[in-house]
């Protein structure tokens, strides 16, 4: 199969609320209907370290952007049944992490999340993030849409 040209995320955020230093995501590097694949900026940027180090419970901001994308993405051509203006995790169903703060490498982060069930304003997603080989959070979660 062909390879996807990776998207910008710079371009997505555009049409997100994120701005500055809190837009995490570098670039999507796989989307279908289903399924995105994010990379993440460097660890040692992210406004939400302290002291040097990043609580794992971040990754859920991470994964919350990624879903967002893949909502504004799949909205752009008509999958989720009108553009999405605003996104909100409503629940956290499972939430595993491996240890209690990322791993601070030169290795980018990557999220990668599944739709898992979908309806008109809402839907559920599977995620895992990974730094380096190390998987060091996954989890179910519930997103709500603002469609307009």
């Amino acid at each position: 199969p062909e390879r996807q040209p990776r998207i910008d995320a710079a371009v997505i955020y555009q049409k997100l609320p994120h701005r500055g230093s809190i837009c995490l995501l570098e670039f999507i590097e796989q989307v279908d209907k289903e399924h995105i694949r994010c990379v993440a900026k460097p660890v040692a940027n992210n406004p939400l370290a302290r002291d040097g180090e990043l609580p794992v419970w971040a990754s859920l901001e991470y994964a919350a952007q990624a879903f967002a994308c893949h909502g504004l993405i799949n909205s752009a051509t008509g999958e989720s049944g009108g553009v999405i203006k605003e996104a909100w995790v409503v629940g956290i169903k499972h939430l595993y992490c491996s240890r209690h703060s990322f791993p601070v490498t030169d290795e980018l982060p990557t999220i990668a999340a599944s739709l898992i069930a979908n309806q008109p304003g809402a839907a559920s997603y599977r995620f895992s993030l990974t730094c380096g080989l190390e998987c060091v959070s996954s989890g179910q979660v519930n997103v709500a849409f603002g469609v307009g």
